[in-house]
């Protein structure tokens, strides 16, 4: 071990490899997180929840799950698309339970997060014909 620390330190960068370089955001590698409100009384099945998503998600470097207590849960992706991909595609539900998903950033505590938000579509049929706009009672 103490020799391979040593190599390490005997190594260092070019000028042209000491050069910036970001990645866009959208390619870069690191941990990306959705938090997760499960709204079920029952107890989550940490392993059912996983393979569940696992089979849903199908993402090639799949995600790591971490259980916070009190039916919330991170889902971990080392991939800022597969994040945006999944909230673009709320609601989403487990074992017949709605789950509410935000993106999270760890500026505050898993537990003081506020799941109150859900996107819905909703179709509505036989929509009756505007009728003519007639003059307005103002109240």
């Amino acid at each position: 071990m103490e020799q391979l620390t040593r190599s390490w330190e005997d190594m260092s960068l070019s000028n042209k490899e000491r050069q910036d370089f970001t990645l866009p955001e959208d390619h870069r590698k690191g941990e990306f997180v959705i938090a997760a409100k499960f709204l079920t009384s029952h107890f989550l099945q940490m392993e059912a929840v996983a393979r569940t998503f696992k089979q849903i998600w199908r993402f090639n470097n799949g995600f790591r799950i971490r259980n916070q207590g009190n039916n919330t849960v991170l889902f971990v992706f080392d991939n800022l698309a597969d994040v945006d991909k999944i909230l673009n595609s709320q609601p989403w539900s487990f074992d017949k339970h709605l789950i509410i998903m935000q993106r999270y950033t760890n500026d505050i505590p898993v537990n003081e997060l506020a799941f109150n938000k859900v996107p819905f579509w909703v179709q509505v049929h036989d929509i009756p014909k505007v009728l003519k706009p007639g003059p307005f009672i103002e109240l």
